[in-house]
């Protein structure tokens, strides 16, 4: 057996594990198995430990997914984005996650901005993540940059604590919240069911498939991506926040971002009503 093979099996041995243990904060089945009762603050530390260490087993076992042969093309994209509406006025939000699909080819990026209908717009938060020049200077060219501080600061407040709220009510952020207790204390909050279990251990394996090589998989650095990748961000709250102020002047605004919470997010804001708002991923599937 190949070494990334027998990584493979314990990190799933070490999963099964986790489940059991977690089961047992509830049920106290090793008193079945093993004739030994184990207490739940016990089983919820074995728990995590077991979680833990399927994540270093997964270590090099499976090589990072070819996102570039998931890459719309620029023109395919532009067409979406066309058909996504069928109203006149359209402008389209560019999230980080978008403009780094093409900071390879920085001309996919001005050909998408250049065949697009309708402007473009990019907070001041997002065009602070951009640090390659090439890309950053496209942007300040060709895309209009949207500055909070320059709207009415009322009617802000009410965009920005709807978009809030729309980004909280998230199943993702939900599962955010319940992992990052889980493993900050190493006991199961009181709403973790085997589903949300099964989503810490996919979130955590996630967090491990990404890192780079060398780097060291402890409880700290996993609480430090979650926090990262997970959390609510302050640039997600700004995109749907100008989103929801352009939606409210009978205009249809786009989304451009791979970001589950933004995906969610939209989604939970078109539920309530607000549908000139909308969300497109540049790949050609889901990527976070």
């Amino acid at each position: 057996m190949e070494k990334r093979e027998l990584n493979r099996l314990l990190s799933e041995i070490s999963l099964v594990l986790a489940a059991f243990f977690f089961l047992n904060t509830s049920t106290n089945i090793t008193g079945s198995f093993i004739g030994v009762s184990i207490p739940a603050t016990a089983s919820s530390l074995f728990s995590l430990a077991f979680l833990l260490l399927s994540s270093l087993f997964y270590t090099s076992t499976a090589p990072k997914a070819p996102l570039e042969d998931l890459v719309k093309s620029e023109f395919n994209l532009a067409n979406e984005m066309a058909n996504l509406t069928a109203g006149e006025k359209i402008i389209y939000i560019l999230d980080s996650s978008a403009i780094f699909t093409y900071s390879e080819n920085t001309q996919k990026l001005l050909t998408l901005l250049n065949t697009s209908k309708g402007n473009f717009y990019i907070t001041k938060s997002v065009l602070n993540e951009v640090h390659d020049y090439p890309t950053k200077s496209i942007l300040e060219k060709n895309v209009i940059i949207l500055d909070k501080i320059e709207k009415d600061p009322n009617n802000y407040k009410h965009c920005i604590d709807w978009a809030q709220s729309s980004l909280e009510g998230t199943i993702k952020n939900e599962n955010y919240l319940i992992a990052k207790e889980f493993i900050q204390t190493g006991k199961p909050p009181k709403n973790l069911d085997n589903t949300k279990m099964n989503q810490i251990i996919k979130t955590v394996k996630t967090i491990q498939k990404n890192a780079r090589p060398g780097e060291t998989i402890t409880k700290d650095y996993i609480l430090k991506k979650l926090d990262q990748n997970y959390g609510l961000s302050n640039t997600d709250a700004d995109i749907l926040a100008e989103g929801i102020y352009f939606a409210g002047q009978n205009i249809n605004v786009v989304i451009l971002s791979n970001d589950n919470h933004l995906k969610q997010a939209v989604e939970n804001l078109n539920k309530k009503g607000n549908r000139n708002v909308h969300y497109l991923p540049t790949y050609t599937q889901a990527v976070a």
